[in-house]
């Protein structure tokens, strides 16, 4: 097949919109130069994605509606596509890349190679697909999930026992067995580990043993990574590890690597989050009491706050003080308020420095560091302290997407002075109000829907490297873990026990704002109905019209007016849209303010947000 564009050309892309991401200005810069340039983008952008979409349409796309197509030639066409994507021997963190069309490259050639009989090739391609699984579903994701692949990789380490293969194939085979031990936090599955271990130690004296050795650091590091999500999420949902099972094959693990902590910056693991680990085991298995658990979390984060590597020094700040609270609120005798004291005090010594990180690295891995900081910061107490947190993380961490909650924000304003003056009545019940309390107290429900608007889409903080990625379509991978969003809300304010009608209001409007209003469609479709939805209606309704105008934050088109918009959303009144919201949304004076929001209001946003960093 002929290719409009050569296989490193997607990469020059990536690394061209991802320079377009990072643009930055200052109160200098005056709004109609901040304008201007990011109208360029947007235009520049748009011709990233015709490009990126074309590869993807020819060398991904063809193969995936007829399998049969590819050929020989094709196929090393695409592998080589693939390990554009990432490089041999260039660290994750290292690379900008796409684990999206990673993933489907790499099906697709372990599709073929399988058809193919190529064993050698096959378990290359199988390979990738294990990583691009990981770094795609599995880091962008609250709920972890275990291989799709765990099948086929042994079967393959069955074949390969058997008739036996090449030095590099059968490493190929033992790297996914370590992959086999991400699994959910609901489980500790030993079986299946004690098989991964023995199969792993089976191999270490073929050489070259180093590499080998190093497998079986990961395997155990891996180990320790998913007892300790096990034990905290037994602890938040009430039930008891079972450690007569767990805790001697946990025991083994910890004592293997404590006796190599030396060796763990030689084998790629940063060695405070190593540390980190190993101290986590101890309070686990019962060697060490919780002071000692905090003390030792305390002096790792010192430590790591010095290294001069940024990504490490985010790391050290959002995990360890993550845990540090996470333990201190699930495992603590203290009484709440202290608790609340302690929490609240480290949160705000880390956050200015964190923020500092933000300008410095963009990546995955600070993607994580952002989602851990603020599960960290939702321990502190009330949702107030914790809404300044987040406004402010937002504005360093994505200015698109903190623009646009800003904008939804103010299309849902219009929206509500009309209905309130004219149909108070469609608001009896949101956050357990009666008509006549709503319509006495018109400022604080209008205050209450802002609120509503600006934290509708904090879920999106565990993906905010693909969520707004407007190079290119997105994958089905990547629009199934966006569909996750909404639900993500009290993974990230975890503590959401007890809630006022305040909050709960924010949280229903976080929970249903993509599902439809009937709840025939959308997501997640299996939300509960609730008083609140006259507020995700009108939410709904601004999210739509945002996301359909923008021509600054996306890749520069001309759009639909308000006036294709408000047909399109009339059309769905009663199914998709509320009608109260609907019909607001046709009068003459909400029309006008709406238009205004999109010209003129948008660009004043855009220009106080990326040069003054607030609104």
């Amino acid at each position: 097949m002929k290719y409009t564009y050569p296989v490193d050309e997607y990469v020059r892309q990536l690394k061209a919109y991802n320079e377009l991401e990072n643009m930055r200005f200052s109160p200098e810069d005056g709004k109609e130069f901040v304008v201007a340039k990011l109208v360029e983008r947007s235009r520049k952008k748009n011709l990233i994605a015709e490009t990126a979409n074309t590869m993807i349409c020819e060398y991904i796309e063809t193969f995936e509606k007829d399998p049969g197509a590819m050929t020989a030639e094709d196929a090393l066409a695409l592998r080589k596509f693939l390990e554009t994507l990432l490089p041999s021997g260039v660290h994750l963190a290292d690379f900008v890349t796409d684990y999206g069309v990673m993933l489907r490259l790499a099906n697709l050639l372990a599709e073929f190679y399988e058809r193919q009989g190529d064993r050698d090739n096959y378990a290359f391609a199988l390979q990738k697909c294990c990583v691009a699984y990981q770094m795609l579903v599995n880091q962008h994701s609250y709920r972890m999930r275990d291989l799709p692949y765990i099948g086929k990789i042994k079967e393959l380490e069955e074949k390969a026992e058997a008739s036996g293969l090449g030095g590099s194939t059968r490493m190929l085979v033992l790297k996914m067995l370590v992959y086999m031990v991400i699994t959910g936090p609901e489980s500790f599955p030993v079986e299946r580990f004690k098989y991964i271990r023995e199969k792993l130690a089976a191999n270490m004296g073929c050489p070259p043993a180093r590499p080998e050795e190093g497998l079986l650091f990961s395997f155990n590091v891996n180990v320790l990574e998913v007892f300790n999500s096990h034990c905290l999420y037994a602890r938040r949902h009430g039930f008891s590890v079972d450690m007569e099972s767990a805790g001697p094959f946990v025991e083994d693990v910890y004592n293997w690597l404590e006796e190599r902590t030396e060796q763990a910056k030689a084998f790629g693991f940063v060695v405070n989050n190593f540390r980190y680990l190993l101290l986590t085991a101890e309070y686990h298995l019962g060697s060490i009491t919780l002071d000692e658990l905090l003390e030792g979390l305390t002096d790792i984060q010192r430590a790591a706050s010095e290294s001069e590597n940024p990504v490490e020094q985010a790391n050290g700040l959002a995990e360890v003080n993550y845990a540090y609270l996470t333990f201190l609120y699930l495992f603590s005798p203290l009484p709440k308020e202290e608790i609340l004291r302690r929490s609240r005090e480290r949160v705000r010594e880390v956050l200015p420095r964190l923020m500092e990180m933000s300008r410095a690295v963009n990546n995955i891995q600070f993607n994580r560091c952002i989602v851990l900081f603020l599960g960290a910061a939702s321990l502190t107490g009330s949702f107030d302290e914790f809404s300044d947190i987040i406004l402010e993380t937002t504005v360093y961490a994505d200015k698109v997407l903190y623009i646009h909650t800003a904008m939804v924000r103010e299309i849902s304003r219009a929206i509500f002075d009309e209905m309130i003056e004219k149909t108070p009545e469609a608001f009896e019940g949101v956050a357990n109000r009666g008509t006549d309390y709503i319509k006495t107290h018109k400022e604080e429900m209008r205050e209450l829907l802002s609120d509503c608007c600006m934290f509708h889409d904090i879920g999106k903080f565990f993906m905010l490297d693909v969520v707004e990625n407007s190079m290119r379509r997105l994958t089905a991978d990547e629009f199934n873990l966006i569909k996750e969003h909404p639900g993500h809300f009290e993974h990230i304010y975890q503590a959401a026990e007890g809630l006022d009608e305040r909050v709960k209001c924010i949280r229903d409007c976080a929970l249903t704002h993509h599902l439809w209003h009937d709840g025939t469609r959308g997501y997640p479709i299996d939300a509960k109905q609730t008083k609140n939805r006259p507020f995700v209606d009108i939410l709904a309704i601004a999210d739509s019209i945002d996301a359909a105008t923008d021509f600054l934050g996306r890749p520069y088109n001309e759009g639909k007016t308000v006036d294709e918009l408000v047909a399109e959303i009339n059309s769905g009144a009663g199914t998709q849209y509320g009608v109260e919201a609907a019909n607001a949304l046709s009068s003459r004076n909400v029309r006008d303010r709406v238009n205004y929001l999109m010209d003129e209001g948008r660009k004043d946003i855009y220009y106080r947000i990326y040069a003054f960093n607030k609104i």
